[in-house]
């Protein structure tokens, strides 16, 4: 399946969007300095833009599993599969993997994001350095409400809010 003419000119967004950066030249990282018009023109050789003016992108198709895979598939996951393992394992997305589980009834497990180890640094940063949840999210490379949801797990009680 092709997207087709949704970006008919890609040349204008793009030298928009280079105005709202500022004037002049654009500086990447390492302190290289790029030619608006020569960035323009390599961003839409890169997507691909065809002789008639229209980008095409490649978008891929659904894959359908077959019911011997649905089958093989809910039974990894009771062996202790992850959804992501069985994902990548079939060829399909996460969601796809609970949506086939969930139709023939197999009760989801939780989605634990760290191990024991990591969910007691969690609430050790949090308790005994009093580092503040969001940083907590930035050092462990997770989001907020994952750090959030291990301090609730473990009972810790939620400091305060600190004055701006």
């Amino acid at each position: 399946m092709r997207l087709l003419d949704s970006l008919t000119n890609l040349r204008q967004p793009l030298f928009r969007l280079f105005e709202m950066v500022g004037s002049g030249a654009l500086v990447l990282d390492g302190g290289v300095e790029v030619d608006r018009e020569e960035l323009v023109a390599a961003v839409v050789d890169q997507v691909g833009l065809v002789e008639s003016g229209s980008v095409r992108l490649e978008v891929e198709e659904n894959r359908m599993l077959l019911p011997e895979e649905v089958a093989e598939l809910v039974q990894s996951y009771k062996a202790g599969a992850t959804q992501a393992e069985l994902a990548r394992r079939f060829g399909v997305h996460d969601q796809t993997v609970g949506r086939h589980l969930k139709r023939v009834g197999v009760r989801l497990r939780p989605v634990r994001v760290f191990d024991e180890a990591q969910e007691r640094r969690v609430v050790k940063l949090y308790v005994e350095e009093g580092m503040v949840m969001q940083a907590i999210a930035r050092v462990m490379g997770v989001s907020y409400s994952a750090v959030r949801n291990v301090l609730i797990r473990y009972g810790v009680k939620r400091r305060p809010a600190s004055p701006q």
